[in-house]
């Protein structure tokens, strides 16, 4: 079927609802999904999705469209402008989700914290959670944990008295070798001499 079949086509559907369906052209009609445009723009609503104009313009513009050509790159502007629209919420939603995982690191850091915790954390699968925080923060989860723990031992070590084996604890290292190995790496020195940092 030909564009210009197919637009025909709707046409005589729209004007087949309009003499059968008991109203005229301004007359709410069903979407394809089966709802009535008010209720499907409110359910859009309701899920965060804001379209600039409602679907009743939309089809009130489609209607005034003098052929197929200009009925297809109206519909294509609204599906890019609602798409660009649903990606822009998408990562608003992503960067919430690693803000909140971020702020709970930064709470919790002295705790066991694993990938499993985190993840359930934002209810997500923590093997998909290890990719997604990689991705979001550009280094795993384990490097930004010790990083973390590593700028309290270092303020801690600096600010205090404890020694360094208490501090290791205190920052959520069980193992005080492990503690000491990743102190370095970050620091270049052992934690024990903190007057040479």
């Amino acid at each position: 079927m030909s564009p210009k079949q197919r637009h025909k086509r709707h046409l005589r559907h729209y004007r087949h609802r309009k003499n059968y369906a008991g109203g005229g052209w301004g007359t709410p009609q069903k979407c394809s999904c089966g709802y009535p445009n008010a209720m499907f723009e409110e359910k859009l609503e309701r899920s965060g999705i804001h379209c600039a104009g409602s679907s009743s313009d939309l089809l009130d513009a489609a209607r005034q469209t003098p052929d197929y050509a200009t009925l297809e790159v109206l519909f294509r502007n609204s599906l890019e402008e609602l798409y660009s629209h649903m990606v822009g919420q998408a990562q608003k939603s992503e960067h919430k989700d690693i803000q909140k995982v971020m702020e709970y690191i930064v709470a919790h850091y002295r705790e066991n914290l694993t990938l499993e915790v985190l993840a359930k954390h934002i209810h997500m699968n923590p093997f998909y959670f290890s990719s997604y925080f990689k991705k979001q923060v550009g280094q795993n989860f384990k490097d930004y944990l010790n990083r973390v723990r590593m700028e309290h031992a270092l303020e801690l070590l600096l600010n205090s008295d404890k020694r360094s084996y208490e501090i290791a604890e205190e920052v959520g290292f069980k193992d005080y070798r492990y503690f000491n190995e990743v102190f370095s790496r970050y620091y270049g020195k052992t934690p024990r001499l903190p007057q040479e940092l």
